[in-house]
Parts: C-alpha cells; sequence; structure tokens
C-alpha cells in the first residue's frame, strides 16, 4: 500500500541523514521562504482519519523540493507509531490539493490556523465520515433533515445529504430549492455559480441529469462524495470522479472561511 511506501522511505531518510542523495535541494523554494517538500518525495493524501479512502489512497506523489501554499493543520493519524499526528492541509502551483505529513514540509508558514477553523475543509471531512452508509440516522448523527422516503435511504436524496454537510460542518444552510435542479438555478440566479472550472473541495457540484439533477460535495482534485441512483437497498453514500456523472453543470461555495483554491489543472 502507498502508505507503507511512504513510511519506508522516511525511516530509510532518517537512517540515512548524513547522505545528501535522500532529500532533493529545494533551492527555488527555500529562496523564495516558502514551504516545500523537504524529503525525496511525500504522497498527498485525502484525508486524515484512518478511513481507507485516507489512510490507503493518495492523490499523488509529490517530489522533493516542491512548494506550496500551506491552508491549515491537523492532528489526526499517526503515520507510524509514536509518529507526528500533525498535517497539514496545502494547495500546489499545479492546482492539486490535499494533506501532506508536516515533518516532511519545510519552512513551514507560522500561525497557520487549525482546519476545524476552515469551514469547506470540514464539510469535506463530514461527506467523508458517511461514506458507506445508506440511511440517515439521527440529527445529531447526520444532519437535521431527513430523507422522506420510508427507511430514510440517502439515495435519491443527494439535495439533502450535500445541504445537511454545509449545514452541520459549515455553519450556514445552502439556497432553498426543491431539487438540485432547482437550488443550482437560485445559485444562478445570483451570479454565485462556476461553469468552467475545477470544483475546490468543499464545494457544491451539480449535474444536469434529468428532472430533478445531482449534486455533491467535492474534495477537489476532480472527486466528489455523494449518493447515487435511486435504488436504497444497495447504493450507499460512495466517492466517485465529477465525470462519473453525465452533463456536469458546475459549482458554488455557499461561504468559506478561508480561501479556498482557486488554482486550475
Amino acid at each position: 500500500m502507498r502508505p507503507v511506501r511512504m513510511i519506508t522511505r522516511l525511516l530509510l531518510s532518517a537512517l540515512t541523514a548524513t547522505s545528501a542523495a535522500t532529500v532533493v535541494a529545494p533551492t527555488a523554494a527555500h529562496a523564495t521562504g516558502r514551504p516545500y517538500v523537504s524529503t525525496s518525495s511525500a504522497d498527498m493524501f485525502w484525508c486524515t482519519s484512518t478511513q481507507s479512502i485516507c489512510a490507503n489512497q493518495t492523490v499523488t506523489t509529490v517530489p522533493g523540493g516542491t512548494p506550496m501554499t500551506m491552508v491549515c493543520w491537523r492532528d489526526d493519524r499517526q503515520p507510524f507509531p509514536s509518529s507526528s499526528p500533525r498535517w497539514f492541509y496545502v494547495f500546489l502551483d499545479n492546482g492539486q490539493e490535499g494533506y501532506l505529513w508536516a515533518p516532511q514540509v519545510a519552512d513551514q508558514t507560522p500561525n497557520t490556523p487549525n482546519c476545524n477553523t476552515v469551514n469547506w475543509i470540514n464539510v469535506a471531512d463530514w461527506a467523508i465520515g458517511r461514506i458507506g452508509l445508506t440511511q440517515w440516522r439521527s440529527a445529531e448523527a447526520d444532519g437535521p433533515v431527513a430523507p422522506t422516503r420510508s427507511g430514510n435511504y440517502w439515495s435519491g436524496y443527494c439535495q439533502t445529504f450535500a445541504s445537511n454537510a454545509w449545514r452541520v460542518a459549515g455553519g450556514g444552510d445552502p439556497l432553498p430549492g426543491g431539487s438540485a435542479t432547482a437550488e443550482w438555478n437560485n445559485y444562478a440566479a445570483q451570479g454565485r455559480v462556476d461553469p468552467g472550472h475545477r470544483p475546490p473541495r468543499g464545494a457544491m457540484v451539480y449535474w444536469n441529469i434529468g428532472a430533478y439533477g445531482h449534486v455533491a460535495i467535492s474534495l477537489g482534485n476532480w472527486r466528489v462524495i455523494g449518493t447515487q441512483g435511486d435504488q436504497p437497498q444497495i447504493l450507499p453514500i460512495a466517492d466517485s470522479g465529477v465525470s462519473s456523472y453525465a452533463n456536469f453543470r458546475g459549482w458554488t461555495m455557499p461561504q468559506a472561511s478561508a480561501q479556498y483554491n482557486t488554482l486550475s489543472w
């Protein structure tokens, strides 16, 4: 698994600290005073918990010396026993975004805020925490609005799921609408939609599908989390690519407590 590979690289680097071959000299990044990857490479992760998508899947491998913009920090999963639990959420200059393990980042930006204060990150993490669920359980666990189908199945209630993510973790209530299409139209009427660029993390992403449309929560990097289809017994909350659904409309960010990613790739 890639996390094991990452850990192996870190251990080898520690054992051969006197060897210049284990660390790329990041002269350009260092000269500008920007944070940069200080090991030979670093795996970028989608999230920091022990869930499979967080621990066993990576966004990309970032070469040593790569500069970045630090957004926030979070203490969570330790990559190996007795290691640091700290992670940084970062933007790369090529538009990719995700979590890097803090010991692999040099020239760290001082006074970087806790990720708990960044609402669009919390929205995405809330959605990640519900992967595999088929049913709304309670207002405390899954948000104040429940699907109205008998059994409270999420499937078929994409707007309820995405809106609950923002109600619970984003600190706000998205614009009203009886469907994903109606919600999109309301945002579009206010000039608050982006139909052409990559959706940043936490954004509500829309597609023109059928009479009601579809909406999900972005993880950045062209990946989303949301409900699937209309077969509640077999289709849980899941992650997928933006291109997994037809007729991509675009996205909106209901509100942002910190700058979200505006870089494209």
